[in-house]
């Protein structure tokens, strides 16, 4: 920047600079500093900063610099389409990896100031409060993004839930990591392995439906001995089977692993 600054900068390197733009704003402003400098922008810049737009959730914004290129008369080429009309798959594709990258480079900020940008369009998905989870040191932010996903309509799933219970255990605040597990359960939220494992690293214990949900998991992914094993463990524990235990130790080949509940192994 400090050769844009003195004044010999030439074309290229502003082209090589767009590839450190994050955001449209950031594009918008190279172009200016290109314009003043006495450049005029080509297909390239125009091409990024519509790919940005894009991104960003702004159609409406993409097109009107693709009337000003035609105005300034520079011509579209192959790449210009797919600026403007990206699918809706492929472009959270790029924003995950976006983030990703920004969280990689440590500019937090910056993560942040993005996803508060795709919120706004209405383009944050589940995906995308996942990754920056990533972002959170404390219980409190961990909270925030929680209830973020949920303004925007999105219901945290179980890494939301086991990252903050995490946050919290580490905090000394096992009681309220444990009123975390009663809330997902209630929110209909399974528990997995790594939610078991977080419970009895912290001293929490499972209830059935934990337990439950675990075994259930194992079934489906064909670990019918593991799932056994953690019948054991709940019985040993001295949490009783209900009437779903049963249905989560049902082998997809329709096999049935019998509940034996305490009774029985005393007799």
């Amino acid at each position: 920047m400090e050769v844009i600054r003195s004044g010999v900068a030439d074309e290229r390197l502003y082209t090589i600079m767009l590839k450190a733009c994050d955001t449209s704003d950031e594009v918008r402003h190279l172009v200016r500093r290109m314009r003043s400098n006495g450049f005029s922008p080509d297909a390239f810049c125009y091409n990024a900063l519509m790919r940005s737009l894009t991104l960003e959730g702004k159609p409406a914004e993409a097109r009107q610099v693709l009337e000003e290129m035609q105005a300034a008369g520079v011509q579209a080429d192959s790449k210009t389409q797919r600026a403007l009309y990206m699918p809706s798959e492929l472009a959270a594709k790029i924003n995950h990896e976006r983030l990703k990258q920004l969280l990689h480079r440590r500019e937090v900020s910056k993560a942040w100031m993005l996803l508060s940008q795709l919120e706004k369009v209405g383009v944050a998905d589940e995906p995308l409060y996942t990754v920056m989870l990533k972002a959170c040191d404390h219980s409190a932010e961990v909270r925030s993004l929680k209830q973020r996903m949920q303004t925007n309509g999105i219901s945290p799933k179980v890494l939301v839930y086991n990252a903050l219970m995490r946050s919290l255990t580490l905090e000394g605040r096992a009681a309220e990591a444990g009123e975390v597990l009663k809330e997902m359960q209630a929110a209909g939220v399974e528990a997995d392995e790594d939610t078991q494992r977080r419970m009895q690293t912290y001293g929490i214990s499972p209830n059935v439906m934990v337990y439950n949900a675990l075994m259930r998991s194992l079934t489906l992914k064909g670990r019918a001995a593991e799932a056994k094993q953690v019948l054991e463990e709940m019985q040993a524990a001295g949490v009783e089977a209900d009437e779903d235990t049963q249905r989560a130790l049902v082998m997809p080949s329709k096999r049935i692993i019998k509940v034996v509940n305490k009774v029985d192994d005393s007799s």
